[in-house]
């Protein structure tokens, strides 16, 4: 062996792997040294994967980061907790990479106020996959922060426009992370050249608009390096496009019926995700699974202080039912008036002004959100849904429960989606 710290020959001519690398193996006649054969050996962790199988292994992995890419989530001796508390970049998930050997961790876009961004993480170890060297590059995309709530209103951006096909700020969002050449935040495109990486293979995850983000992100690049080249797991994915490719086979994503983020932009309106979705009902997973029931109860306990978890599929199932009667299309969503109070709003204005507001933790949000549920109006529905969800604080209490990357971890954990 030319190598020995990652290969070495024994006296009878065995093989042993010692580290990560690669190592020219040579052997000679034993008659005639001048003769003599060579062989290349490889060692390296081996990606035994099909893209286009689902992987419960490969899926707890991304419902793992898709979690850890929220900057409050912390590690406690009991498991991981939402500290509530932000930071600069994802402490726990850099630190779960480098454990799985990932290099070059880099995080993207964190703590800023750009509405139609995200944050982001990229990564990349040296691989064997299907019987040669290839470079894993993981790709794992955060849920909403901050001004991304109003991003997540602007469907087809900050009016109706009937020729956008994938939703607006999604979309940005995505080519964001994959073509922004800035010197202070350069996407994919760049990270790759930097790299050196050609040919890579991609593991794409994210949460809620992450997932969003994750969904069109692994659409284009499978159009561009094929799907065996890319995994994609993405969970509490919102709908984000009016031409969902469900062919693709390689893109798995895994959605809570009693959740309404997965389920907007509405399905009515004709907007769907790429790839195959797996569902369930999380308040069915806490009635009939002790497991789940129990890592739930603890979550929210330490993270909300809570004595347990609460959900409400019925609420749940009346919201977009009231929705869908009273909107029938996306353009209604945008030019459709009603009488508020004093005012008169769109849905859209509705959403962008004071739900996203709410979401966001404004006060004024909060408190116009709280109004808006005694009002005799059409938005009021909508405005009780989240005022009597939240519990003490907006937005902490069922709707939390149920769209919380945990719940979504842990229903992976225990393999209870469809």
């Amino acid at each position: 062996s030319d190598n020995e710290s990652v290969a070495t020959v024994s006296s009878s001519g065995l093989i042993s792997a010692r580290s990560k690398g690669t190592a020219v193996i040579t052997a000679r006649a034993a008659a005639d040294s001048s003769k003599y054969a060579t062989c290349t050996v490889m060692v390296g962790e081996v990606f035994d994967y099909s893209s286009t199988q689902y992987s419960r292994d490969l899926a707890l992995m991304c419902a793992e980061y898709a979690l850890l890419a929220y900057d409050e989530m912390i590690l406690t001796p009991d498991g991981y907790t939402d500290s509530g508390k932000s930071s600069e970049s994802p402490t726990l998930l850099n630190t779960t990479l480098a454990q799985d050997g990932y290099t070059d961790i880099i995080n993207r876009n964190y703590g800023d106020d750009k509405p139609h961004n995200v944050s982001y993480t990229l990564a990349h170890k040296e691989i064997l996959y299907k019987g040669g060297p290839r470079t894993l590059v993981a790709v794992v995309i955060r849920g909403t922060d901050g001004e991304e709530w109003e991003g997540n209103m602007d469907i087809t951006g900050a009016s109706y426009d009937a020729s956008m096909t994938d939703h607006y700020s999604f979309k940005q969002a995505e080519i964001d992370l994959r073509t922004n050449t800035s010197k202070d935040r350069p996407g994919l495109e760049i990270y790759l050249s930097d790299h050196g990486i050609s040919n890579p293979v991609y593991l794409i995850t994210g949460h809620s608009r992450g997932a969003a983000v994750a969904n069109l992100l692994a659409d284009t690049l499978t159009a561009d390096a094929g799907s065996s080249s890319v995994f994609a797991y993405t969970f509490a994915t919102p709908n984000n496009t009016r031409n969902p490719n469900t062919a693709r086979e390689n893109i798995f994503n895994f959605c809570f019926t009693n959740d309404f983020v997965p389920q907007v932009p509405l399905t009515n309106w004709g907007y769907g995700k790429h790839g195959t979705t797996y569902t369930a009902c999380a308040e069915n997973l806490y009635a009939t699974s002790a497991a789940f029931k129990r890592d739930m109860d603890r979550f929210v306990s330490d993270s909300k202080g809570k004595d347990q978890a609460t959900f409400n599929a019925a609420a749940t199932a009346s919201l977009l039912s009231h929705v869908e009667f009273s909107w029938i299309s996306v353009q209604m969503y945008y030019e459709q008036p009603h009488i508020l109070g004093t005012s008169i709003q769109t849905l859209y204005e509705f959403i962008r002004g004071t739900v996203a507001s709410a979401a966001m933790k404004e006060i004024s949000g909060q408190a116009k959100l709280v109004l808006a549920a005694t009002e005799e109006s059409v938005y009021a529905p909508i405005a009780q849904y989240f005022v009597s969800g939240s519990g003490a604080l907006l937005f902490d209490d069922y709707v939390y429960d149920t769209h919380s990357p945990f719940t979504y971890y842990t229903a992976v954990k225990y393999s209870l989606f469809n």
